[in-house]
């Protein structure tokens, strides 16, 4: 029997026991999207590379190159993605090639999350349309793909990653825990922006509804391999190599005699920013551990100056990024980026609020989950590193991607004649992949 209904009460046509792979192929709405799809990505690659024919460089292009050539195991940069350009090497030399691979990557996973969320909440045609037009027609996209730069793998593989997050709310089989710890992992060796994607992972896993053994042997899984990864890295060096130091641009360095012993060295050479780029890199890298006492010894003793001149700067960076390399293409998705930020927050708690913050079935697991992300990414990025656009597609696309849906629950709610009753398919009883969802 075909059911019909709104948001929790499924939307799209649908048969009850229905697979995602019946549904993403023989549901024929489904199969046109998927088509339609498959077509506009070949069609605006070429049109695409016939305007920029040669790939972007960035500045950390060149030492990308350079430890591919030189296969190098440690760097200053994740080394996810050299590795991943010298295993291309084997196949093709083309510049070409590699944007069309790192490109079909990214919208491959795209597809994967928009087929994933419309399968397991079955939003309404025009809703459904909206996600696949922000995730296939996006110019953004082509941008990144054409740098060579570990950006569009590191977005893709995100964005696959918090997809799987999706099915292990809904419980998950050891194949599955086993593949998502793989992508974590690669995703960890693509990027520092993932330092914190594991902990995320094991939280999800362990509130899931999958039975407490695959629990425990996913966190596991995680556990032994990014924890290997780690030890492998921390030995040779520490990521953290003082970033709050900017905020002595603005001060006057206190005489040495005031600085703890230990930390008096380093401080002779903290006078200016020119003085930072004067350090050798491998110089940061060996003396990681005094950088990162140093800064927390300058944000204790300046947190004024710590908030005014780097965390509200970088906060004002999250809502609108820089356009960096991408200044050609920028300004509407920052203006897009700003948007689906305020709206995915405002929303969440309006949504939160409207439920009691009581949970509502798994549209308010997923939103709990996505708004943690979220949240989790403003905060890293914030007190972390650098915000530019090309770091944020990721969190443009979850968080423009859960706008739209919590807009559909809202018009919902505006129509049903008790808003709180919405359920959104709020079964509880654990379900594996390859079993039945509905």
């Amino acid at each position: 029997m075909q059911q019909f209904g709104t948001i929790g009460i499924l939307t799209a046509e649908h048969t009850p026991g229905t697979t995602f792979w019946q549904w993403t192929w023989y549901v024929r709405e489904n199969r046109l999207y998927l088509l339609l799809s498959a077509g506009l990505i070949l069609i605006q690659f070429i049109v695409f590379k016939s305007l920029f024919p040669n790939p972007n460089f960035l500045p950390e292009s060149y030492a990308y190159l350079e430890m591919a050539a030189a296969n190098k195991d440690i760097s200053i940069w994740p080394v996810g993605y050299a590795k991943f350009l010298r295993l291309g090497s084997l196949f093709t030399h083309s510049a070409t090639a590699l944007v069309l691979f790192q490109y079909l990557l990214l919208q491959i996973f795209i597809l994967y999350f928009i087929f994933t969320l419309t399968y397991f909440l079955r939003p309404g045609k025009i809703i459904t349309a909206l996600l696949f037009f922000i995730g296939v027609i996006n110019p953004l996209l082509l941008h990144v793909s054409n740098l060579i730069s570990s950006d569009a793998l590191f977005t893709a593989l995100s964005i696959g990653w918090a997809t799987q997050l999706l099915w292990i709310m809904k419980g998950a089989r050891l194949p599955l825990l086993i593949i998502h710890a793989l992508l974590l992992l690669l995703v960890f060796t693509l990027s520092y922006n993932a330092l914190y994607y594991p902990v995320i992972s094991m939280v999800i896993i362990a509130i899931s509804r999958s039975y407490i053994l695959f629990k425990l042997a996913g966190n596991l899984l995680i556990f032994v391999f990014i924890g290997g990864y780690i030890i492998h890295t921390v030995k040779t060096y520490q990521r953290e190599t003082g970033n709050t130091l900017y905020m002595y641009t603005y001060t006057t360095p206190e005489a040495p005699a005031k600085i703890p012993p230990r930390l008096r060295p380093l401080h002779a050479v903290i006078r200016h920013m020119d003085s930072l780029r004067q350090v050798k890199v491998w110089q940061w890298s060996a003396m990681a551990p005094l950088y990162g006492s140093y800064g927390a010894y300058a944000m204790r003793k300046y947190p004024g100056l710590y908030v005014k001149y780097y965390l509200l700067p970088n906060l004002i960076t999250f809502y609108v990024p820089e356009e960096e390399s991408l200044d050609g293409i920028a300004a509407p998705y920052t203006l897009i980026i700003a948007l689906s930020n305020l709206g995915f927050l405002t929303g969440c708690i309006i949504f939160f609020v409207i439920n009691d913050f009581k949970s509502g079935g798994y549209l308010y697991k997923i939103l709990l989950g996505a708004f943690i992300l979220w949240f989790a990414n403003g905060a890293f990025s914030i007190m972390a590193g650098p915000i530019v656009l090309r770091y944020q597609v990721f969190s443009m696309i979850i968080s423009a991607a859960f706008s739209l849906i919590i807009i559909e629950y809202f018009i919902n709610a505006a129509n049903a004649d008790e808003p709180k009753t919405i359920n959104l398919r709020a079964d509880d009883a654990p379900v594996l992949v390859g079993e039945s969802l509905h």
